[in-house]
């Protein structure tokens, strides 16, 4: 793309739009650093708003893209990769039927059923539910199939993997390292399906390149924060910030 025709697809975004877009997803990397999730609950619904689905599930992963190496040293170090690699298998092999229904089906649909999801999940949590489930090989897989699939049809892959995790006998930083080793070992699987189903796009992709250093550095402080906070710390605001994009996405 030439100098006119980035300045001409800026201007079609609109600039009061780029402004909250890129106040929404520096908050979005303030949340994912600190909890190693969230991100995506609290930028995908806004960037819809803005700008559509498509368009914002792509900005999300472009945005992605130096954050994935900006994490790679917390889940080299602190993930367990013998749960984590099993998950992200389950989630590569769901993400096409994912992001099929994506480009096939209405996306404010999707959007409504995932909200109630998330909702549900903060409700079980909050009730001091922790499973006591062995660990499976099976079992790590199928809930990394259906976050794969969320994952390719809204962004929010999220979800299953925090219930699982959240309300497991985890420490919070084996929790996140967790969660951002699943997406990482994935997400060049979300790129390349994107790719083919025409989601992600060099439009769209300026886009998320122009608000990617506005996410990097809400992680960067997001990831200060993590230390500050004390395991039960963690798992309250882990809960209220739950409820608030569940609610927000649904009524938004």
């Amino acid at each position: 793309m030439d100098l006119n025709a980035i300045t001409s697809t800026l201007e079609g975004f609109g600039l009061w739009n780029l402004l909250l877009a890129a106040g929404t997803v520096g908050l979005a990397g303030l949340v994912r650093g600190f909890s190693g999730f969230g991100a995506a609950m609290i930028s995908i619904p806004l960037l819809s708003l803005l700008f559509g689905p498509q368009v914002a599930l792509a900005t999300l992963t472009t945005m992605e893209m130096p954050a994935q190496l900006q994490l790679l040293r917390l889940s080299r170090r602190e993930a367990d990769w013998k749960q984590a690699a099993p998950m992200a298998l389950g989630g590569i092999a769901a993400l096409p039927l994912g992001t099929w229904i994506l480009v096939s089906i209405d996306q404010e649909l999707l959007r409504k059923a995932i909200s109630v999801i998330v909702l549900l999940l903060v409700a079980v949590l909050a009730s001091g539910y922790r499973h006591t489930m062995t660990r499976r090989l099976g079992r790590d897989i199928a809930i990394g199939s259906v976050a794969g699939f969320l994952n390719g049809s809204t962004g929010l892959g999220g979800p299953p993997i925090i219930f699982y995790l959240l309300s497991g006998p985890y420490a919070p930083a084996a929790v996140r390292a967790n969660i951002t080793a699943f997406f990482q070992i994935g997400f060049v699987f979300v790129v390349a399906s994107y790719v083919w189903f025409g989601v992600l796009t060099p439009e769209r992709m300026l886009l998320g390149a122009l608000m990617a250093p506005f996410y990097m550095t809400g992680i960067w402080g997001g990831g200060k924060l993590f230390h500050l906070a004390s395991e039960r710390t963690f798992r309250r605001i882990a809960y209220i910030l739950l409820s608030v994009i569940g609610a927000g996405t649904l009524f938004g």
